[in-house]
């Protein structure tokens, strides 16, 4: 008899225990949050924890998310306060920020996470012969498409060449003259590629900071060397940085001085799914983010020590072994009180056809 009722406990504790196992703690009230992941860095095959609240109970329940699509089921839930999901890094995935996913909910890791063994391709496949031909739109005060204003541009890998102490690409740039619909042979740009980073010469950044259609000239003339502007193993740098202390501008014709710090940032954005012409799917994001905080004093117009503002942001997007399939740069925001409120209009292109060899 004795026997027969121990079986019985045995059995409602083993009934009770699966019964509490298939329910989903998460109520209405409760947010579901992811609080760190440790490590923050890993190869695929590794176990990280995740820790966070409102985790289902059931592993099976929870869908960890990394960038790149790839998605893990852990191997284990601690319960407690906070909770924590046990997984592995699957095949597939990318560095960048993790999201788990549960009972209708959904949250995403408060930092990136890096797989260190990441296989995303090569995001810069130059090589001689190789050219992308893209729909090239002027952007407004908004950013949006101005309409009519599709032309073309071209980008074709002539030869190399050495800057800087660097062997280089050179790039032949061709583009739509707006004016009389005329395709041009622009200035020359040079890259080169170092462990999926990508480097580019100075004069690639003379349409970022052209501050044409305003009064107002400014020195901004970037060193001769080589800039950082994409890497997959950053989060965030810093492409340049310069002080000006009452060097000469012009306003119009009249002379002035400006100071204050010209910063260049760059950061890696994860992935985005994007379509152009060319080519549908996942790309890579990078943004640049650039920024004048400082003074302009013009006296013969009243200008004295005025604050001057500049802000502007562009978007490049990579898919692995096709290379950038479109880069957005937006409208220039320009600010000097009672003087200048202005937005200088940006452009977008999307790659319409290419060759790599």
């Amino acid at each position: 008899m004795k026997c027969i009722k121990i079986l019985f406990l045995m059995s409602a504790v083993i009934w009770f225990g699966s019964c509490a196992e298939e329910e989903n703690p998460i109520t209405p009230n409760n947010e579901l949050s992811i609080i760190s992941v440790s490590p923050s860095q890993g190869e695929v095959g590794d176990m990280i924890a995740i820790a966070g609240n409102n985790f289902s109970n059931v592993k099976t329940a929870n869908q960890v998310f990394f960038e790149g699509g790839a998605i893990a089921y852990p191997d284990s839930v601690v319960l407690g306060s906070p909770m924590k999901l046990h997984v592995r890094i699957p095949q597939g995935a990318l560095s960048g920020f993790i999201t788990v996913k549960t009972g209708g909910k959904s949250a995403t890791s408060p930092s990136q996470f890096t797989v260190l063994n990441e296989m995303i391709g090569n995001l810069y496949p130059f090589s001689v012969g190789t050219f992308w031909v893209y729909n090239y739109f002027m952007l407004d005060s908004s950013d949006k498409r101005v309409p009519g204003s599709n032309l073309k541009d071209s980008l074709f890998i002539s030869g190399t060449t050495s800057f800087f102490g660097k062997e280089c690409l050179i790039i032949q740039k061709y583009s739509t003259n707006p004016d009389n619909s005329q395709y041009e042979k622009k200035d020359d740009q040079y890259f080169y590629t170092e462990e999926n980073k990508l480097y580019t010469h100075p004069n690639f950044f003379e349409d970022l900071l052209n501050l044409s259609g305003t009064a107002i000239q400014l020195p901004f003339n970037m060193d001769e060397k080589w800039y950082k502007i994409s890497d997959r193993s950053q989060s965030e740098w810093v492409i340049y940085s310069k002080m000006f202390n009452n060097e000469a501008m012009k306003f119009g014709s009249t002379d002035g001085t400006v100071a204050g710090n010209l910063t260049i940032k760059g950061s890696n954005d994860g992935t985005e799914n994007i379509s152009v012409p060319a080519k549908s799917g996942n790309s890579f994001k990078f943004k640049m983010k650039i920024k004048f905080d400082g003074k302009v004093s013009v006296p013969s117009i009243g200008m004295n020590n005025l604050d001057l503002k500049l802000d502007r942001e562009v978007e490049f997007y990579y898919m692995a072994e096709i290379g950038r399939v479109m880069m957005k740069m937006k409208a220039m925001k320009l600010v000097i009180p009672n003087f200048v409120d202005s937005n200088i209009p940006g452009f977008e292109t999307e790659l319409l056809a290419y060759l790599i060899k």
